[in-house]
């Protein structure tokens, strides 16, 4: 069994995930989505072993062409991720619009690096100043 999005023809979005043998999309032509036949060529493999960019899976699993092309995919696609044909890549959502693409990774990042924290701080990113709003915590203790 595996992993597989179906990625939506028009807007690249997943919008399905679901565990299947590829055999069974296969010799189905396709697989059923909302109730309409989605032909082969709209699903992926996704393996639930990649994330940012790194695959942490084990030598025990198949080692087909498909399994292979699933893990450099950067990430387990998640409903609403983005699939990227060029770069065979899934994304999660872009979370704002100065944010730019880390292939490597999959991910997308900020344009200044979020900054170090100290304990009990946190940062948000403010896309109305293009920076980072840190949030100071009193600690007592």
């Amino acid at each position: 069994m595996a992993h597989f999005a179906h990625i939506n023809p028009v807007t690249n979005i997943v919008d399905q995930v679901t565990v299947i043998e590829r055999a069974v999309i296969e010799q189905a032509g396709g697989w059923l989505v909302n109730g309409v036949k989605r032909p082969l060529s709209e699903w992926r493999q996704t393996s639930y072993n990649s994330s940012k960019g790194v695959y942490r899976g084990t030598s025990k699993e198949s080692g087909s062409i498909e399994d292979v092309k699933a893990r450099n995919r950067r990430n387990f696609a998640g409903i609403g991720y983005e699939y990227h044909p060029a770069d065979d890549m899934f994304t999660p959502p872009k979370p704002f619009i100065s944010w730019s693409l880390d292939k490597a990774k999959g991910l997308y990042v900020a344009p200044t690096p979020k900054p170090t924290l100290e304990r009990g701080d946190s940062a948000a990113w403010s896309e109305k100043i293009q920076d980072w709003v840190i949030t100071r915590k009193v600690i007592t203790e």
